[in-house]
């Protein structure tokens, strides 16, 4: 089994600007990956809870706005105190000079990003975020822990709490490659709708050179249109949505621009 979760992993070449064709490549590789796989677990998931449902009838969940209104006060405090372990990860991983792979969604970004490091593995050093480690402080630990010299690519696992905090990771920790895996109702709760998680996810593409998105959901097929128009853009589908990089679940097969 590929792992879900890697800190660094030795190859035995440099990413040079030609071989970040071949990281791009194993990203959309990767997301159409997860995506299978995911959707399997979906399925399954969604069927296990109508079980329950139908056992209990629907469940209610609290608005957790004591929770909001802690982080309101709080964050600034935190910021202040962060600030400078943000900045020495910043100063090392531009020393580094590796090339960053940012991955967001709500759902599939940790798969997504044990896929790609284990792929990677065998031609570069690369260095991936531990799961739990998707917020601001945590990429910067990662980093100042384990990023070491000679890493060639670190791939960055980013989660939100609200909207502005991706954006406010990729100015520290730009990516060359932003990555958006999925779309759900996580954080619904605080975000409202599903389009204001969409906007604040896709801030992942407002520094990257190219995006690779998941284009089986309407709302991330139009976001796709639109930053197509900035940007390189790479399309998965994992059910039959018109796509440079389609997988099929039943069999497992993935095909590049049409071919296997």
């Amino acid at each position: 089994m590929m792992p879900s979760r890697g800190y660094r992993t030795n190859g035995s070449n440099a990413v040079a600007a030609s071989g970040m064709a071949s990281v791009i490549h194993q990203v959309a590789i990767s997301t159409a990956t997860a995506a299978m796989r995911v959707t399997a677990g979906l399925e399954a998931s969604r069927s296990r809870k109508r079980v329950r449902q139908n056992r209990k009838g629907p469940s209610r969940r609290p608005i957790p706005w004591l929770v909001d209104l802690a982080l309101l006060i709080w964050n600034p405090i935190q910021r202040r105190t962060d600030q400078r372990w943000v900045d020495q990860a910043k100063a090392g991983l531009d020393r580094s000079g590796a090339r960053v792979v940012a991955i967001t969604g709500s759902y599939g970004k940790t798969t997504t990003k044990g896929y790609l490091a284990h792929l990677l593995a065998g031609q570069t050093t690369v260095l991936a975020s531990p799961a739990s480690f998707n917020n601001r402080m945590g990429l910067a630990r990662a980093v100042n822990e384990h990023l070491g010299p000679g890493t060639d690519v670190f791939i960055a696992e980013m989660g939100i709490y609200g909207p502005g905090e991706i954006r406010d990771m990729c100015t520290w920790i730009p990516p060359e490659v932003g990555v958006f895996t999925a779309l759900g109702p996580v954080h619904l709760e605080r975000m409202k709708t599903l389009e204001n998680i969409a906007r604040a996810k896709r801030e992942i593409f407002e520094r990257a050179a190219v995006g690779v998105i998941l284009v089986d959901d309407p709302i991330m097929a139009e976001i796709a249109a639109e930053e197509s128009e900035r940007r390189r853009m790479i399309m998965v589908s994992v059910t039959g949505e018109p796509a440079d990089v389609a997988g099929d679940p039943v069999t497992g097969d993935i095909t590049v621009d049409g071919q296997s």
